[in-house]
């Protein structure tokens, strides 16, 4: 292990090097098989070099990897931090970025490989002394793991790597809202930020909690919810549920119908399980819900209420007031009315985020090409990547 240590030190250099600051959404593309950044005109800012790259991040840093090491570079493609360590990856397989102004990474080989932490400048600040370790929390607080392989443990350090909460999970997961889900023999529950129980460990399975102050759990095959004083406020009696979100939750039956339906934060089913499929309410009041009838998507409001009749043949995430929707084969967008603002036309279509661009696909997987459209429909990017990003 100290062999490894002086190695690492050996050859990391803790240089302070200026940041060319980024003053304009830039977003990451493909362009044959590597990746690399244009602005919103197109343009091509930072050459295609790199075998996978990121959005850039607040510190105006983005994570590149090659070789299957990751590093950042600032907007002008200059490497700030040079790509020399093993990603750490969250549960949607994206490499960890900085919070807080530090970043979880491996140091060595997949083989011989410990974690520790580093800073925009690429200083080590927490030595790799962890089996894994995961990006701090909202609360300032990280998941790592320690032992020696046969009985590993987890805890959560503070900022400058002293531990909080002591090694004594099987499992550790990231806070939310201040509580985070553990796992002790078999079992899950939930802890606050000094480490005590606020909820102890009884279920066979658990969620995260989200702003509404609930989590789903599972007991003997079940889904419910409990609240964050550790009660029990949803009775497990659902084949599988969905995260509270403006009040609402869908559920799905535990019969052989498998339906879905709405209920609200006492549990109290509010828009009846009628439907094949659904959907999480949105920002715009809205939740998609698929017929069995006729296998179209449509949305409903909070009261059940029909907005948007069955039409779709699939439906994509809201965003600056528009939803992808496919009629057929081919992807348009339609307003919050219902009505489509954009007629369908193309092969795949991502949501608006705050830029007001959107990336948009032609052609089929193997011959794609992605560019970007405005709110209009028009075409402000032509379609000229294997992949594209979104602008930030």
């Amino acid at each position: 292990m100290n062999n490894l240590i002086n190695k690492i030190f050996g050859f990391i250099r803790n240089e302070s090097l200026s940041i060319s600051p980024k003053t304009k959404p830039l977003a990451a593309v493909q362009i044959g098989e590597k990746w690399g950044y244009i602005d919103t005109t197109g343009k091509i800012v930072v050459q295609p070099q790199f075998d996978c790259a990121y959005a850039f991040n607040e510190s105006g840093l983005a994570l590149v990897e090659n070789d299957g090491k990751i590093g950042w570079i600032d907007c002008s493609g200059k490497f700030i931090i040079e790509p020399r360590y093993i990603a750490v990856r969250d549960v949607y397989d994206k490499p960890w970025d900085f919070s807080f102004d530090l970043a979880p990474v491996g140091f060595g080989s997949i083989s011989d490989c410990k974690y520790g932490y580093i800073d925009t400048s690429g200083k080590i600040v927490i030595k790799p002394l962890f089996n894994e370790a995961r990006g701090f929390a909202d609360n300032g607080l990280a998941a790592v793991n320690v032992g020696d392989g046969r009985n590993d443990k987890w805890g959560y350090i503070d900022t400058t790597g002293n531990f909080v909460i002591q090694p004594q999970f099987e499992w550790a997961d990231d806070f939310q809202y201040g509580i985070a889900r553990v796992e002790v023999e078999d079992k899950w529950g939930f802890i606050n930020a000094s480490g005590k129980f606020v909820c102890e460990p009884q279920f066979d399975n658990a969620e995260y909690f989200v702003k509404d102050g609930l989590a789903p759990v599972n007991i003997g095959g079940k889904w419910g919810y409990v609240d964050t004083a550790g009660k029990i406020v949803v009775e497990p009696q659902f084949y599988s549920v969905d995260d509270f979100c403006y009040g609402f939750a869908r559920v799905i039956l535990a019969d052989e119908g498998h339906k879905c339906g709405y209920i609200d934060t006492s549990g109290k089913m509010v828009i009846n399980p009628l439907f094949e499929e659904a959907v999480c309410f949105r920002g715009n009041g809205l939740a998609p819900i698929k017929m069995e009838s006729d296998g179209k998507w449509g949305f409903i409001d909070k009261t059940g209420k029909i907005i948007v009749e069955p039409q779709f043949d699939d439906i994509g995430f809201e965003g600056n007031g528009l939803t992808p929707v496919k009629v057929g084969e081919k992807w348009g967008y339609m307003d919050d009315t219902g009505h489509l603002r954009i007629s369908p036309q193309f092969d795949s279509a991502s949501y608006f985020n705050e830029s007001g661009l959107a990336p948009v696909m032609f052609g089929d997987y193997e011959h794609r090409k992605w560019g970007y459209i405005d709110t209009t429909g028009k075409i402000v990017v032509e379609p000229q990547f294997e992949e594209a990003d979104y602008f930030i």
